[in-house]
């Protein structure tokens, strides 16, 4: 039965790409392009929060290789607030969560005459190659970074297709992607042209500094993630926690978490009972980079608060699990930090809390 449905979903797939390549008709493109012939592009970025902070250095990058371009970004509801402060973003477009509007809200930017149309989305690449045809035209350049074993289907989406197999998990998924568009435009010295940097807005700077005016320095201690494997429980957070405390005089520490974990956090700070310890009212997140910008050091799971201090340039601690994929991929970039990991694929909770506090004392002596 099994067998029977995989075929039948082989046969539907090269159905439906063979009718892709005979309506898009992409012709594969040599590469290096000219920079001249590209004004109007469209980034496709509708994922998740990290992955938006990861990109903002293609966008200063594209805007420094091609000074006069207009640069729009299709971003998801979850990342779009990255973004909103970036003045070198044109249109700044939400993507609907439902698939055929986001294939209706595609066709209407045809009108933009994109001229390059790069997607970064590295999953579902088939809905990327759509929303890329509709949103562009015959003569639009769209490009993706290859999937080795199915170059051959994403031709009928995609014009240009880089390989960069050999650079995974050797390289951040920041640099991968200034590589891929560095060899779309066949720039070869492009490393100092990468920029790590995420702009802050006046407002939610002044709303940190108010909330942080009385506890300089302090440390902000996220308790978040995106999937429970990568979260330690209430009770071995208190445990690290007073561990730090006990070990670590002069600094205030400043409880993080996403909205629905706000109680967790409260059930931290009053298990701790220490006054060096504060939970604020829920924050947005562009608040929260905000006042990872102005602490001294981040202690975080692997979460996009990792891709928020390296854009900040604020030293990170990192826990890690092994059933991450990709462990070198999401590190920070050029910026100070430690981590420690699971020995095997397993929870971060199995880590030995000795071992937590050991690297991260470490880690603080050297950096504070």
């Amino acid at each position: 039965m099994l067998v029977s449905l995989m075929k039948i979903e082989l046969f539907l797939k090269k159905f439906f790409y063979s009718i892709f390549r005979i309506v898009f008709r992409n012709k594969e493109i040599d590469i290096p392009i000219a920079k001249e012939g590209v004004r109007n592009i469209l980034i496709l970025r509708y994922d998740a929060i990290g992955d938006m902070i990861v990109t903002l250095p293609v966008i200063k990058l594209l805007n420094q290789l091609i000074p006069n371009s207009n640069i729009d970004v299709i971003a998801s509801n979850r990342n779009a607030s990255i973004i909103k402060t970036e003045t070198l973003i044109r249109n700044k477009i939400i993507q609907p969560i439902s698939f055929f509007k986001s294939l209706i809200q595609a066709s209407k930017l045809k009108k933009n005459n994109y001229d390059l149309i790069l997607s970064l989305v590295l999953n579902d690449t088939t809905k990327a190659g759509l929303i890329s045809n509709l949103a562009g035209n015959n003569n639009t350049t769209k490009a993706v970074i290859a999937h080795n074993s199915r170059r051959h289907i994403y031709s009928a989406l995609f014009n240009i297709q880089i390989d960069l197999n050999q650079f995974r998990n050797k390289i951040t998924m920041l640099e991968l992607q200034c590589k891929f568009v560095a060899r779309i435009f066949g720039v070869k010295d492009y490393q100092d042209l990468i920029i790590n940097k995420m702009t802050i807005a006046d407002n939610d700077t002044s709303f940190a500094k108010v909330k942080v005016s009385n506890i300089t320095p302090f440390i902000v201690y996220n308790i978040s993630s995106g999937n429970d494997y990568r979260t330690f429980s209430t009770a071995k957070n208190i445990e690290i926690l007073s561990r730090i405390l006990e070990n670590i005089e002069g600094f205030h520490f400043v409880i993080i978490s996403a909205p629905n974990e706000h109680s967790k956090a409260l059930d931290i700070k009053n298990g701790l009972g220490n006054d060096r310890v504060l939970v604020f009212d829920p924050m947005s997140l562009n608040q929260v980079a905000a006042l990872i910008n102005l602490s001294s050091l981040v202690f975080t799971p692997d979460t996009s608060i990792v891709h928020i201090a390296s854009a900040t340039n604020t030293p990170v601690f990192l826990i890690y699990s092994l059933l991450s994929s990709h462990f070198t991929e999401w590190l920070p970039y050029k910026s100070k930090f430690a981590s420690v990991r699971t020995k095997t694929k397993e929870p971060i909770e199995n880590i030995e809390t000795d071992e937590v506090i050991k690297v991260f004392l470490n880690f603080v002596r050297e950096e504070l």
